[in-house]
């Protein structure tokens, strides 16, 4: 079915329940989402009880924040805002040498108060605007809508046409009010929307080596390093966009020649948008992760880009760099008919087994936060190259993943931080990833040295599992004995719309 071209006249995006179908609750075989996706969609179902949970109005501040010269304003009750602290903190053991600004994020609140929400916040609004102006001087202010100013029904759009003359920042509106989605990954569409609506070059120019590549803030620091590095041997440079872009970056998504992205989830809206509105054509799949993946990526690349002469010799020479770490590692890991189970995102959700596969594991299942139809062919080539396999579609429901893997029994279990990651008491946990704060090469997952120095982690974490079995030893389970008991990890989940 032909999709809907993406209207950058509208206020804003539609929901992920409409544009996608997204879904998040599933738990079965891999062989029976994959069926229900491919005859008509997987029908929504809600939790009776539920742990936890994201927020659309979260998912756009966060990947917003570290915009060097940009201000993010919060129009919202302080709380909201809160997060952002945090954010700051995760960055600070990274050198300004290493490419983080020396200065820190900038980021404001109109800190609503129960009187604004009574008689509405317009005007602190329009008096806040100002005032990011005159302390910070920014290329933008990117102006947050929330709970409360959504539900009092305050005019962000005639806000900003009002205040826009007095200030030379350009002023954004992003409509993120967290009740308007329960599927979080919404908020990534709003900021896309909200920047190619009023950031975007219109000049019609094209950057022929230019390559946005659209990396959420999972993606660490020495990632980034690794994927520059690879796309310089093709001639091209990154345009890393949104996590320490600058206003400048933003601007120029519209010239570039391709677009490629770290996570279908997070890139898909802006891919979609730039081709439909900029003619930008894009790449979804594959993910950079394994070294059959990242060399498919660069293949797929270089043919957009006119670089299919200077490919092979460039896959080669990788190749030959890491074909011996490769090989040990795989004997190692084969010798010890290792079991893993995926917690991740949906890009390392759909990466990360085929990696695993070529380390020599076995894959016993995946959880990822949702599933939507830019899921449906990553499951499959898993499903061919893996085998068989459980999928788990949650967002941070701790108790539902005790319950998986307590009865998947995997020897090593990789999670994110923010998946709720449960540890595997009888054997092995590993990290995921530390986020973008960590420069190190060890903390490298993407590209040929992500997959060798992610496969020597893995390697470390059933060579020692003495940690784990300790902790086994003298903690007890999270969960009472009849929740594993029961073995019906969605029990307190149930039919129902996403109304």
């Amino acid at each position: 079915m032909e999709r809907a071209k993406i209207d950058l006249s509208a206020r804003t995006c539609p929901n992920r329940e409409e544009r996608l179908r997204s879904i998040k609750a599933f738990y079965g075989d891999a062989d029976e989402l994959i069926q229900s996706a491919t005859q008509g969609g997987v029908p929504w179902r809600n939790r009776a009880f539920q742990q936890n949970g994201g927020c659309v109005n979260s998912s756009t501040m966060m990947r917003l924040a570290s915009v060097r010269d940009g201000v993010v304003l919060s129009h919202a009750p302080i709380g909201c805002s809160g997060m952002i602290y945090g954010y700051r903190e995760v960055y600070q053991n990274i050198s300004p040498s290493e490419g983080r600004p020396p200065a820190d994020f900038h980021w404001i609140s109109t800190n609503l108060r129960e009187n604004d929400l009574v008689f509405g916040g317009e005007g602190k609004l329009a008096r806040t605007l100002l005032e990011a102006e005159a302390r910070y001087r920014p290329e933008a202010i990117f102006v947050l809508s929330s709970c409360a100013s959504g539900i009092v029904g305050d005019d962000l759009e005639g806000v900003v046409a009002s205040t826009q003359p007095k200030v030379k920042a350009r002023i954004v509106p992003v409509h993120c009010e967290g009740f308007r989605s329960q599927v979080p990954q919404t908020g990534f569409d709003a900021l896309w929307h909200a920047v190619l609506k009023h950031l975007a070059s219109r000049s019609g120019n094209r950057q022929p080596d230019l390559v946005n590549l659209v990396a959420p803030f999972s993606v660490t620091w020495g990632d980034r390093r690794e994927l520059i590095r690879l796309l310089g041997r093709l001639g091209l440079r990154a345009n890393i966009v949104p996590e320490f872009a600058s206003v400048a970056d933003l601007r120029q998504v519209s010239e570039a020649a391709l677009t490629v992205t770290t996570c279908q989830s997070f890139g898909d809206y802006l891919q979609k948008a730039l081709q439909d509105n900029f003619g930008v054509p894009f790449l979804r799949d594959p993910v950079p992760i394994g070294i059959s993946q990242t060399c498919d990526w660069l293949r797929r690349i270089a043919e957009a880009t006119g670089r299919t002469d200077r490919v092979e010799a460039v896959i080669a020479e990788e190749l030959a760099a890491v074909a011996p770490h490769l090989a040990r590692l795989r004997e190692a890991l084969s010798a010890r008919k290792v079991k893993i189970f995926v917690n991740a995102g949906q890009g390392r959700a759909l990466g990360l087994p085929l990696l695993a596969q070529e380390l020599g594991l076995t894959v016993s299942g995946i959880s990822t936060l949702e599933h939507d139809e830019l899921s449906v062919d990553g499951l499959k080539k898993i499903r061919e190259r893996c085998g068989a396999y459980k999928v788990h579609v949650a967002e941070y429901q701790a108790a539902e993943q005790a319950a998986i893997v307590d009865a998947l029994r995997p020897d090593i279990y990789t999670g994110c931080p923010m998946t709720g990651a449960v540890y595997k008491r009888e054997a092995g946990m590993a990290r995921m990833h530390s986020f973008r704060s960590d420069p190190s090469p060890e903390g490298q997952q993407f590209g040929f040295r992500g997959a060798i120095t992610y496969g020597h982690v893995l390697l470390r974490v059933v060579s020692n599992p003495s940690l784990n079995k300790r902790l086994a030893g003298v903690t007890p389970r999270p969960y009472r004995p009849w929740w594993y008991q029961r073995n019906e990890p969605l029990a307190f989940v149930k039919d129902g719309s996403a109304a």
